[in-house]
């Protein structure tokens, strides 16, 4: 039974050292933050938890989990126009100038404009083949994030 073991692994050894180059898994290095929000918009769903359950009319119940939509396009110079989505209307609001930045990998969207209960968002955030999503960093709210880029200004912010 010990030779059969011994037997099974050095086949399996042999079969694993087999494996070509080009079917190993390969570790994609960071994406730069700055670099590929620069220039381009997100299109975000923000989920943020709240202490106390919020109660929306005519609902039954509270929810302790409000979400925001919204689509910013992210000007090169740090300036940000926004427009979130207005849940009761069905509609998009007005777009607003807010102002966003990066340091290493937190990104920071003020939000004084938008009236959505924070004054900034900044989170902790991965960007992968035009997806990225982040969570907010200590004392920022309690948040997180999943969003897609786009390149560019297709929304005409």
């Amino acid at each position: 039974m010990k030779f059969v073991a011994i037997g099974l692994g050095a086949l399996l050894l042999q079969q694993v050292s087999a494996i070509p180059k080009s079917q190993e898994l390969e570790v994609e290095p960071p994406v730069d933050v700055r670099k590929a929000f620069s220039g381009n918009t997100i299109s975000a769903t923000i989920y943020r938890s709240h202490a106390e359950p919020l109660r929306k009319s005519g609902q039954k119940g509270a929810d302790t989990l409000s979400r925001l939509i919204l689509h910013a396009y992210l000007a090169e110079d740090g300036r940000a126009s926004v427009r979130v989505w207005d849940e009761p209307s069905g509609q998009w609001k007005q777009p607003v100038g807010e102002r966003w930045s990066v340091e290493g990998e937190t990104f920071c969207l003020s939000a004084e404009r938008l009236s959505v209960g924070l004054r900034r968002f900044c989170m902790e955030t991965i960007v992968w083949h035009g997806v990225f999503s982040g969570t907010s960093v200590p004392g920022g709210g309690d948040f997180m994030v999943k969003g897609n880029l786009m390149q560019g200004n297709p929304q005409k912010l």
